[in-house]
């Protein structure tokens, strides 16, 4: 499989980290190169802090709703075990680590967003209310020192205006292909939403590499789209 693939993910989308998971199983010389990109569409509206009221109540009590389930998918499908993050995490800044790491070491990046999805999904919005966040800057600075890259001028990555140009190519990305939903997968020419076993994604680069694109571009389970996050 030669041509890249591109991935794009939401750091608190938990299906995100499952396709993270599988993708990395598939060995690298079938997959080929992985451009590993954010769409952070599960947070706050760009420029506004989220506010809390009736439509964040009714947001969280949903998602407490469905995370058994979410869990038990995780558990029997990818072998993670996730707490409860709870859904007020800002998605933004992580988005913004991801771009850093990806300009500074490409070959990091997977590596990076395996920890990052590990620090969300470690804490437990009830046990740790308090804990380290990965809307942080401190925090997002350790994962991306224990990922292997120096982190020096991290912390410049959030000036305003260097924001917006490491955040542009993935938005760009996105607007290309007007995905408005996460986790999705664009290979062969074509855009797969919703986390796939691995064993699922080895199946589509074999038949990609042998011609066949049937098949391809059907959800198999929720994602986070625009009006809301998984």
């Amino acid at each position: 499989m030669s041509e890249r693939v591109e991935a794009f993910l939401d750091p608190v989308c938990p299906y995100s980290f499952m396709l993270l998971r599988s993708l990395r199983a598939v060995d690298a010389e079938q997959r080929g190169e992985v451009v590993w990109r954010m769409l952070p569409i599960s947070g706050s509206a760009e420029g506004k802090e989220r506010a809390a009221g009736a439509q964040d109540a009714m947001r969280d009590a949903a998602h407490r709703a469905t995370w058994p389930a979410v869990q038990a998918l995780a558990a029997q499908e990818y072998g993670l075990q996730l707490a409860e993050p709870g859904c007020t995490t800002d998605p933004r800044p992580a988005a913004v680590a991801c771009a850093w790491v990806r300009e500074r070491a490409p070959n990091a990046v997977a590596g990076f967003l395996e920890l990052l999805f590990a620090a969300h999904f470690a804490r437990d919005v009830d046990a740790e209310p308090d804990g380290p966040r990965i809307d942080e800057p401190a925090t997002l600075r350790t994962i991306v020192a224990a990922s292997g890259v120096d982190p020096a001028g991290f912390e410049d990555a959030f000036a305003p205006a260097r924001r917006v140009q490491l955040l542009e190519p993935d938005r760009e990305a996105a607007a290309r292909y007007g995905l408005v939903a996460v986790p999705a997968l664009r290979l062969g020419g074509h855009m797969l939403l919703g986390a796939q076993p691995a064993s699922v994604l080895r199946g589509m680069f074999a038949s990609l590499s042998a011609g066949a694109s049937h098949g391809l571009g059907k959800p198999s389970v929720p994602t986070a789209t625009a009006m809301g996050a998984s």
